[in-house]
């Protein structure tokens, strides 16, 4: 009976240890996952930046001067030189696709909004004229998943800062000890 006993144990254990082993398996699975996911957004953001979004920024200064982010760019895309309007359109057509990428979860908003988020947002206000003029003169879609890109930005941006040493968010640190604002 004792043989028994310890041959039924050591098989609960030995299904135990199996099934462990499985946990652990899988976990490791999705944690490598998510480390592609996250590099694959580097390299195709990094991708995006040197091909398109500098010279987007450079053509951008070029035409309006250092201080064009305060300038009214013009609306009528006829009236950008063409050089400007290819690199736009480039820049569009790569953020369209990319944006598609992070909507399906390719790429992982996160590590593109530490990137590039506040960045992105910026440039896109100042193409923003550009891109409705392009939507209404040729396609209504134009820039879709681009544009819904930008609103997950700017709804990022207006979310409470996260404390990176507790990961805790600030408001919450404030109602736990009714801290005031100097």
């Amino acid at each position: 009976m004792d043989i028994q006993l310890i041959m039924a144990m050591a098989s609960v254990i030995t299904g135990i240890g199996t099934i462990s082993a499985v946990v652990v398996a899988v976990l490791s699975i999705q944690a490598d996952h998510e480390r592609k996911k996250k590099q694959a957004t580097i390299e195709a953001y990094d991708q995006i930046s040197n091909t398109a979004t500098l010279p987007l920024w450079i053509a951008l200064r070029e035409t309006y001067g250092e201080d064009y982010s305060t300038k009214n760019i013009d609306e009528d895309i006829k009236n950008v030189d063409k050089k400007l309007k290819d690199i736009f359109l480039l820049y569009c057509r790569k953020m369209e696709r990319f944006s598609v990428g992070i909507d399906i979860n390719v790429y992982d908003f996160d590590t593109f909004y530490r990137l590039s988020g506040e960045s992105t947002a910026e440039l896109f206000k100042n193409i923003e004229p550009l891109i409705k003029r392009q939507r209404k003169k040729t396609d209504i879609s134009f820039c879709d998943e681009f544009i819904n890109l930008n609103k997950k930005i700017l709804k990022e941006q207006n979310l409470p800062k996260m404390n990176k040493k507790g990961k805790i968010k600030n408001l919450l640190i404030k109602e736990l000890f009714n801290e005031e604002e100097n």
